[in-house]
């Protein structure tokens, strides 16, 4: 099954990190950009939205064979490592070349597997996955069930976020890899509710949103969780809709992927020439800076499609 309504979600995610991006005092007055923060709030979830939906479509090894690792890591290091030392070396250096970035902290950030802007996403995923894989794998020479490990790590991810809580939840910050892990644990856990009854998939989802929103009372950052988990679900919902069986929503990668300040700096400074100000202008610029990503990504899809994957498609 083709889950088209976590795609559109996946879309809506890709949107809201453009918008983390679009800050500029020189271009907006202050009470724009204060508008801008406080949507800003409400979206700086959109990366912990792509670790919950990786973790529900996580695949632990099926058995205990070394083999499965070494393909898998294979896998995962051309799928995510790849992009990300090739996107983090032109930002960098196009950042350099403007006068915008040190090239040494460029180059450090790069080494520490951070890199520059949302490709930590790529990195840190690529590390979950792996650690995770290795330990299905374990559990299946144990002969263990790894629905009670995610539950156990989603518990014990929850506990650090809280011991070493953070000021946002988006970021390459390595205090925030426990809210990380727990969101993508926590995917895994919905995806085991699934097969059995989708009614059931909707109750645990709605009641970890819920939960989540009254812990947002003591962390903001699970605001961040809650609203994930909603356009989650809704997603899921959507991906059972007749109306949309035969739709489909590729490109969130590459939309991730291409965006970046430098972009969306260029199309701001085109509507201005347009006399397109203010909080508009805003918009605009990461409503058009979204649809030219995603023009390159269904481009290179459709006439490059050997080089798709560099683009997360």
């Amino acid at each position: 099954m083709r889950f088209v309504g976590v795609d559109i979600v996946k879309h809506i995610f890709a949107l809201g990190v453009i918008w983390l991006h679009v800050k500029s005092e020189s271009r907006y007055s202050k009470d724009v950009s204060d508008l801008i923060n406080i949507i800003g709030n409400y979206v700086d979830g959109a990366v912990i939205g792509f670790f919950l939906i990786s973790g529900f479509f996580f695949k632990g090894a099926s058995d205990c064979k070394i083999q499965s690792l070494v393909s898998f890591f294979r896998k995962t290091f051309m799928r995510l490592m790849i992009p990300f030392f090739i996107f983090s070396f032109i930002y960098v250096s196009a950042l350099y070349l403007l006068g915008k970035y040190n090239l040494d902290n460029g180059l450090i950030s790069i080494l520490k597997l951070q890199g520059p802007m949302q490709m930590y996403f790529l990195s840190y995923l690529f590390f979950i996955l792996n650690a995770l894989f290795i330990c299905t794998l374990l559990l299946n020479l144990f002969n263990i069930d790894s629905k009670y490990f995610f539950l156990i790590l989603a518990v014990i991810a929850l506990i650090c976020s809280q011991v070493y809580p953070v000021e946002s939840s988006a970021g390459p910050n390595l205090l925030n890899i426990p809210l990380y892990i727990f969101c993508f644990s926590s995917g895994q856990m919905l995806k085991y509710s699934f097969p059995k009854n989708i009614k059931s998939f909707y109750f645990y989802a709605f009641a970890l949103s819920s939960l989540f929103l009254a812990m947002s009372r003591f962390d903001h950052r699970f605001l961040d969780v809650s609203i994930v988990f909603v356009l989650f679900t809704l997603g899921i919902y959507i991906s059972y809709s007749k109306v949309l069986s035969s739709f489909t929503a590729p490109g969130s990668g590459g939309v991730y992927l291409l965006h970046a300040p430098i972009t969306i700096y260029v199309v701001s400074l085109a509507l201005t020439k347009i006399s397109v100000f203010g909080f508009l202008n805003a918009v605009l610029s990461v409503i058009l800076t979204y649809l030219i990503c995603l023009f390159i990504t269904l481009s290179v899809r459709l006439h490059l499609p050997k080089l798709s994957f560099l683009l997360l498609e």
